[in-house]
């Protein structure tokens, strides 16, 4: 309880520098579902519409989002694919606590790939930037992890993305373009490649002949520097399974005639297996589960249905870990602070400064507790922010609480 004398006013507010922390991992049973046009003032008001699907408390469309934060995957389509074509991903990747959004951009007969990486990060941009002013519903339920993912010509469009805009934390491509070829025109995702230093993770599949892996995912692979990352070729896997598209045969046939592709398995065999390495992928990297790192390996070791190179499969934790959410309760002048405890972390550090702030920031060590209690007194003022951390490995600060004791 607050006394008359002695009481506690809480603020917490938003610092647009800074990315909140996430919340306790959440999973949701139900899909919602948003369409989103927003517009690219910076090239002259270029409509980008966008289909989102989010963990929320009902199924269908217009929902509110589940409570808590979630990463954020923004996935492209390919040469003459839709969205639809790809709710496989979203069906198995929203409930385990993602958020995925697919712009519809690039659907003509022709495909500037530059201006489709373009979209990418317009849409990562925007979305993770809460001061835009647009109607952005998932405003608060996005803790700050991100992912570039595509397929095909859309994949190939995730590297050129990140080489413009190194905003995402990792990127995933199903049967990525890298050799361009009429009527998709731009820039090379390949020479792209070579700039690119985030984790990478490259679906392939072993028969496919409209992107053939030598000439595509292979050729990537070798440019990036990243670590870790990982080429992932499924036996027998061709460009179409990675999709459950109607007319993507159609595209297999002009490109490579009724003989040249061998024998496949079947699409939900292949959509199996990549949705098996992608999730363990995006829980190891965009939440530092380590369990799935070690699940992610143990895969590809025993799994004679695929064949992959790995390059810095020991480098854990991994580049990137979520902020905490800070929160505090109060006993009259007893203040506790609170903060979840996030995978991959090994300790958190507090950090407190006058309020008003004048300049200077002090911390505290609290290795790997994730509360403290403190006697305060009356007229204290703090700014006070937790990071986690491992080794060399840091978050962003979590929220920033202001106390002020009256």
């Amino acid at each position: 309880m607050l006394l008359n004398r002695s009481k506690i006013i809480l603020v917490c507010f938003t610092v647009v520098a800074l990315i909140l922390g996430l919340a306790a991992t959440v999973t949701a049973s139900q899909i919602g579902h948003r369409t989103l046009t927003l517009y690219d003032f910076a090239r002259d008001d270029r409509i980008v519409p966008a289909e989102v699907y989010y963990p929320s408390d009902q199924n269908g469309d217009n929902g509110s989002v589940s409570a808590g934060q979630f990463p954020l995957l923004v996935f492209a389509h390919g040469y003459q694919q839709v969205f639809s074509d790809y709710h496989a991903l979203w069906e198995h990747l929203v409930p385990k606590g993602y958020i995925m959004v697919f712009p519809t951009t690039e659907g003509g007969l022709t495909i500037d790939i530059d201006e489709y990486a373009a979209d990418l990060s317009f849409l990562l941009d925007t979305l993770l930037d809460e001061s835009t002013g647009n109607d952005l519903f998932l405003k608060g339920h996005l803790n700050g992890a991100s992912a570039l993912m595509g397929h095909s010509t859309g994949g190939g469009a995730c590297y050129l993305a990140q080489k413009s805009d190194p905003t995402a934390h990792t990127i995933i491509t199903l049967a990525a373009l890298g050799s361009l070829y009429w009527p998709i025109y731009g820039s090379s995702p390949i020479d792209a490649a070579e700039e690119l230093t985030v984790p990478g993770l490259l679906m392939a599949g072993g028969e496919d002949c409209i992107c053939p892996v030598k000439e595509n995912q292979q050729a990537i692979y070798d440019n990036l520097t990243s670590s870790p990352r990982a080429l992932i070729t499924i036996t027998k896997g061709d460009h179409c399974g990675f999709s459950d598209s109607s007319n993507c045969w159609i595209a297999e046939t002009a490109k490579c005639g009724f003989s040249w592709q061998g024998p496949t398995i079947s699409e939900d065999l292949q959509m199996t297996l990549t949705l098996r390495y992608v999730l363990l992928w995006l829980n190891s990297i965009l939440k530092g589960d380590e369990k799935s790192w070690t699940s992610f390996q143990e895969s590809l070791n025993q799994d004679q249905q695929v064949s992959f190179a790995l390059a810095g499969g020991n480098d854990w934790p991994p580049s990137f870990l979520p902020a905490p959410a800070l929160s505090m309760k109060t006993d009259k002048t007893l203040l506790s602070l609170f903060w979840n405890p996030i995978l991959g972390a090994s300790a958190y550090t507090l950090f407190y400064a006058p309020y008003p702030y004048t300049g200077s920031i002090g911390s505290i060590d609290m290795g790997n507790k994730t509360s403290i209690s403190v006697n305060l007194w009356s007229g204290a003022a703090f700014y006070v922010a937790v990071k986690a951390r491992n080794n060399n490995v840091f978050s962003n600060y979590s929220n920033i609480i202001t106390v002020q004791i009256f």
